[in-house]
């Protein structure tokens, strides 16, 4: 092979070369992170879509569940509202055993649509009573719900707990009443 073959061979490797890492880098990596974005975004889509589908299988229950949890909520007269949460308290209290040691009501107001009456407690009990006093609350059905709890030994051997918790219950507002 002559010299001059040789170079024009060399060349011609040597242009292939930038040709195909100017390919890649240009248009394969370019292509490739594409389709990976594309791929990613058709896995969120088909996520969405089994979201909604779902959604709109459930739809029957959860407007039913939204009726009667409209409903339900406390009464639309403040001190009427605060009696009724007040006198479930004081029958979850007699059914579990637990004792009051501190309680605080508020309202928080959000516009005109809702409001929540809020009541930070604490209250001391056994292991018995604090956990019968929280499922009473729970199944209860006035419109509240439990927060925040927190349980503390008050003596060594942890069998006088107190509990420290927050429930709140929902009054709805005009707007949502419909």
């Amino acid at each position: 092979m002559k010299t001059r073959d040789r170079e024009n061979l060399l060349k011609l490797t040597a242009i292939v070369a930038v040709a195909l890492l100017a390919g890649d880098s240009l248009v394969i990596q370019p292509l490739s992170a594409r389709w990976k974005e594309t791929s990613d975004q058709i896995t969120e889509l088909r996520e969405k879509l089994e979201r909604g589908t779902q959604l709109v299988d459930r739809e029957r229950s959860i407007r039913r569940s939204w009726r009667i949890f409209q409903r339900d909520d406390l009464d639309e007269n403040r001190s009427l509202a605060e009696n009724q949460v007040l006198k479930a308290m004081e029958t979850w209290m007699a059914d579990s055993g637990i004792r009051l040691t501190a309680a605080k009501p508020q309202w928080q107001d959000f516009d005109n649509r809702f409001s929540t009456y809020n009541i930070r407690l604490t209250a001391e009990g056994d292991i018995r009573q604090c956990v019968t006093f929280v499922h009473l609350i729970e199944k209860d059905p006035l419109p509240v719900r439990v927060e925040e709890i927190e349980y503390a030994s008050r003596d060594k051997d942890g069998k006088n707990l107190a509990i420290t918790m927050s429930i709140s219950g929902v009054q709805f507002g005009e707007n949502l009443q419909q």
